[in-house]
């Protein structure tokens, strides 16, 4: 696999292209209670987990796509990125993604990150789909920079490790009604 950056970062892992998004007092509201700090979501939301909607983005026509950082409330360092493959031919395991590109390089409890800074992740044609993946504990603090070879969860459940396939959902979709907003959150 390559791994690339989609953009330069400082020395806290905060990307240089952020561009900044006003997220509604709502929504933050929304995340903050339905992705709530130090509670098992499992338990929490077992709907979630036993849902089939994907947290992948399956591209319909030529689209601009852009993520936005809404909270980070982990206690370790991670890092977000994305990966694409055709529509049509999803991967069958982690090893068939062969472009890994980190969105946010420290997306966790120490993240320089705030509500609203949002980058563009590309222009996409349609038949592509977009994963994303979480890297645990991938960044750095004291060398600033990003260990590749960390444990990974993606949003793509069939390439999660766990062998129960009740397990292998990383990534939760919510959908914040009123505005028809989906938030992702590992």
């Amino acid at each position: 696999v390559t791994y690339r950056n989609l953009a330069p970062f400082d020395a806290t892992g905060k990307p240089n292209n952020l561009i900044k998004d006003s997220i509604p007092p709502a929504i933050l509201l929304f995340a903050k209670e339905n992705f709530p700090d130090h509670q098992n979501f499992v338990s929490a939301h077992p709907d979630v987990f036993s849902n089939p909607k994907s947290a992948d983005i399956t591209i319909t026509q030529l689209s601009d796509v852009y993520v936005t950082f809404v909270s980070g409330n982990a206690s370790s360092s991670n890092a977000l990125g994305f990966y694409t493959y055709p529509t049509s031919n999803p991967p069958d395991t982690s090893t068939d993604i062969k472009v890994f590109t980190y969105i946010f390089p420290n997306t966790g409890g120490y993240t320089p990150l705030v509500p609203g800074d949002k980058v563009k992740i590309g222009t996409f044609d349609a038949g592509t789909t977009i994963g994303f993946v979480f890297a645990e504990g991938a960044w750095q603090t004291n060398s600033h920079t990003i260990n590749n070879n960390v444990p990974k969860f993606f949003s793509t459940d069939s390439l999660n490790p766990e062998v129960d396939p009740k397990l292998k959902k990383h990534a939760a979709v919510l959908t914040y009604m009123p505005d028809n907003i989906d938030l992702i959150g590992f």
